[in-house]
Parts: C-alpha cells; sequence; structure tokens
C-alpha cells in the first residue's frame, strides 16, 4: 500500500520533467526624442520635454504640551534615608 502515494507523486510530477528552460530575453530598450513634431491634418505642432513642477509642503509641527505632574531630577534625599533602613 505505501508504493500507492509514491506511484502518484512520480506520475503527477512528470509533467514538470518535460518542460524546457526559456533563454533570458533582455528588456527592449526606449528611447524617447526630446523634440516632437506632430502633423495633424496640416497643422504642425512643436513640443520640448519640460520636467514637472515641484512645490514643497510642509504640515505644521506637533504642539507640545505642559506635564501636569513636576519630574524630580534627583533622589538625593530618599538614597540617605535608605541607608539608615539597612542598619
Amino acid at each position: 500500500m505505501p508504493r500507492l502515494p509514491v506511484l502518484a507523486l512520480l506520475l503527477a510530477s512528470a509533467p514538470a520533467l518535460a518542460q524546457e528552460e526559456l533563454p533570458e530575453v533582455p528588456p527592449p530598450q526606449v528611447i524617447y526624442k526630446d523634440v516632437t513634431e506632430l502633423d495633424i491634418e496640416g497643422v504642425t505642432v512643436e513640443g520640448t520635454l519640460v520636467k514637472p513642477q515641484v512645490g514643497l509642503i510642509q504640515e505644521p509641527g506637533r504642539k507640545g504640551f505642559a506635564p501636569m505632574i513636576p519630574l524630580r531630577l534627583d533622589f538625593n534625599v530618599e538614597m540617605v534615608e535608605s541607608v539608615d533602613l539597612l542598619k
């Protein structure tokens, strides 16, 4: 009975073995002209390549807030008192 799953696996993978590897095709190179001239019904339209205009947009900074609890910078008094508790 264990041979049946192995045989089914081999039969299922057989089409994958028959595939050929395709050679790599380099992507086509596209070159654009700097100046484009179009003739539409006798009217000549000329144009040049122009870069888009860019603007800088800044969002306002975040507003700070004053804390309601004052922060302590040192605990010297508590440190001195804790030495007395160890004795």
